[in-house]
Parts: C-alpha cells; sequence; structure tokens
C-alpha cells in the first residue's frame, strides 16, 4: 500500500510498519563537488527531525538514484544518515542543501 504525501515522495505501509519514503535523483559526474550535496526545503528538514523524534511506528527513508551514462543505481538511507549545515535555521532560511555524513560512494549502491 502506498499514499501520497505533501513533503514526502512516498507515504507507504508494509505489514504493520509505515514508511515515509523522500526520493532524490542525481546524475552522476566525475569531479563534481555537488554530487554529495541534496537539496532540502525547511518544511522538510522540519518533519524529518520531528519523524525521527518521535520514534513512532513511521520510519523515514531517503532513496538515493544516481544515474550513470546508461545505468541506474540506488541506495536506501536514514534521516540520520545526513547533516544538515549547522549554520542552518529552520525560521530563518527557506532551503538547505543537506549532505551524507560519510559521503556519497556509488560502489555501495545497488544497480537497477
Amino acid at each position: 500500500e502506498y499514499y501520497l504525501h505533501t513533503y514526502v515522495d512516498i507515504f507507504c505501509k508494509k505489514g504493520k510498519e509505515y514508511y515515509c519514503f523522500d526520493v532524490k535523483n542525481r546524475n552522476f559526474k566525475e569531479n563534481i563537488k555537488q554530487l554529495n550535496q541534496f537539496d532540502m526545503t525547511s518544511f522538510e528538514v522540519f518533519n524529518y527531525d520531528r519523524i525521527q523524534s518521535t520514534k513512532k511506528e513511521v520510519k523515514l527513508k531517503i532513496m538515493i538514484i544516481i544515474t550513470k551514462g546508461k545505468e541506474t543505481f540506488y541506495k536506501i538511507f536514514d534521516w540520520s544518515d545526513f547533516e544538515v549545515p549547522k549554520k542552518y535555521s529552520v525560521e530563518t532560511n527557506t532551503a538547505t542543501k543537506v549532505k551524507l555524513k560519510d559521503g556519497l560512494k556509488l560502489q555501495t549502491f545497488t544497480k537497477f
């Protein structure tokens, strides 16, 4: 089962567990500094932090899809795998760029 929501791409249920999925797409290019940067709105950051802090049945997952030439790769992450810039404030900024704490390593992704 799945449901559409305003700040997640997919809200779904598997068995008795609920998941919020946000999907981020990226084209792979060699030597691009922005490969590990993902745009997030303040609404997303605020709600993802709130979902994580509630520790309820809803599990927040972020799927990153990378296209490299004719190949496509994906990996599913937890919100805790990302870091939000320290100077970022939900009250004063409308959006920010988050990045994976351990960097984006394409060799750890699964090929479609």
